[in-house]
């Protein structure tokens, strides 16, 4: 499962066609959702963009094919993407604190990269 936070309905479609996994886009309306309620959530929600930060979030996908994926997805949007796997941890975060901890972590490689 390919959680997206932050695209656009274009990009997610031009996602959807070239990746051969489920793809759940997560909207405004599930900020405050647990993680794990969101991937295990039935039928498709109404979107509403959730943020400009665009964040790609794999669950329960196979580490060879999580490369894959990378380079797939970059192909096809060429703007600054963060990419995440889930853990134990957190799947029972709410999405919301989930991104702000992503968003931070992606900061901070990102000062230190440009350090060295």
């Amino acid at each position: 499962m390919i959680l997206l936070v932050g695209f656009s309905l274009e990009e997610i479609e031009k996602i959807r066609k070239v990746i051969d996994e489920k793809i759940r886009p997560v909207g405004k309306g599930e900020k405050d959702k647990i993680v794990e309620n969101i991937i295990n959530r039935e039928g498709n929600l109404p979107y509403n963009r959730l943020g400009e930060e665009r964040i790609v979030i794999m669950h329960d996908v196979d580490k060879e094919r999580i490369r894959n994926l990378i380079w797939e997805i970059r192909k096809i949007i060429s703007t600054h993407i963060i990419f995440a796997t889930t853990t134990s941890t957190s799947l029972k975060w709410k999405i919301a604190n989930l991104i702000s901890e992503l968003k931070e972590e992606d900061t901070y490689f990102m000062q230190r990269s440009k350090e060295n």
